[in-house]
């Protein structure tokens, strides 16, 4: 009997330590949501009466809220995607390219459009409208604590330490007149940076003040195109680099140093999506196209990987990925 109570506990503590990942898949034109780690999808409908772009998507750990900007505003949802309630930022409709809420319980939203920046402190209830150091802004970097915040598009990066009032350019001379593909910040620490850019991949210490060129390849037709800072552990970033040469050539690389030293985990002819678990750095995933046709053109089929050991081991899910190459955005819920 007490053998048999004994296994019961360890199968019991398994399932719990195990339990499958909630992923969101963001394409154009549809939200996507698997509740077992991707082995199975599900179509997320937004009643509107709108036509509907999708750009980005994030989360509020604290409240357990969703955050989409979208062709017409910001829509929230607070049951796991069930449902959607309409902001508008701008008390008219306009298309919104990025939104990004603080993770240190503040309930602080950020919104980016075509031509504004707005600032909710209540979860989206009442905006703000925000100083915009420049109309050519495409990213709006995650950030860890509601006052410093970080933007970039084409060659420039700004930086701000009051929530988006006043703003400083930062890289200059590194940046002007190369392309910023994607900024990682440091949850433990928001001075601390990568941006992965189209000259190199460049290291901040002290919020973009200084910076230290760490380009991953030595050959300078692989570029960096995505890189993830591990949200629980400051050691752990992860990144993808492509040949941007010629076709093929994609690995995704982790660095368990800072990014001082990086090692290939996964290799492919193209990755298209990469995202962690921001509460178990071990967990991530990639998505690759998984077949090509006789002539070499890419097929519309993609494969969605996982790996629960940091990369040592993957597992390739059944399904087909959701939206196949046109996905833009894979997330995984940080709850």
């Amino acid at each position: 009997m007490r053998f048999i109570l004994s296994f019961l506990l360890v199968l019991f503590l398994s399932s719990a330590c195990f339990s499958a990942e909630i992923l969101f898949v963001l394409t154009n034109d549809q939200i996507y949501k698997s509740s077992d780690g991707g082995n199975s999808w599900k179509g997320i409908y937004v009643d509107s009466a709108d036509y509907v772009h999708y750009s980005d998507i994030c989360f509020d750990r604290s409240a357990k809220t969703i955050y989409a900007s979208v062709s017409f505003g910001i829509i929230k949802s607070v049951d796991g995607g069930k449902h959607w309630s309409k902001l508008y930022p701008s008390g008219e409709s306009c298309n919104f390219n990025r939104v990004s809420v603080s993770l240190d319980g503040a309930s602080v939203v950020y919104a980016l459009s075509d031509n504004a920046f707005y600032r909710s402190g209540n979860g989206g209830k009442n905006w703000k409208t925000m100083t915009l150091p420049s109309t050519q802004l495409f990213f709006l970097a995650p950030f860890y604590k509601s006052g410093r915040i970080y933007v970039a598009g084409g060659g420039a990066l700004y930086a701000s330490g009051d929530g988006g009032m006043n703003w400083k350019r930062m890289g200059r001379d590194v940046f002007e007149g190369e392309v910023i593909c994607d900024v990682a910040v440091n949850p433990s620490n928001p001075l601390q940076l990568y941006v992965a850019a189209s000259n190199g991949l460049f290291y901040s210490g002290d919020g973009g003040k200084s910076w230290k060129n760490r380009t991953i390849s030595p050959k300078d037709w692989i570029q960096t195109q995505k890189i993830v800072w591990s949200g629980d552990n400051p050691k752990c970033l992860y990144a993808v680099d492509a040949d941007v040469k010629e076709n093929g050539n994609a690995y995704l690389r982790r660095s368990v140093d800072g990014g001082l030293n990086w090692s290939v985990i996964a290799a492919k002819d193209e990755i298209l999506l990469m995202a962690v678990d921001p509460l178990k750095y071990s967990t991530v995933f990639f998505t690759y196209l998984s077949t090509l046709d006789a002539s070499g053109i890419e097929s519309s089929l993609s494969t969605i990987a996982r790996s629960g050991d940091a990369g040592r081991t993957w597992k390739s899910m059944k399904a087909v990925m959701p939206g196949y190459s046109s996905a833009k955005i894979l997330s995984v819920v940080p709850w």
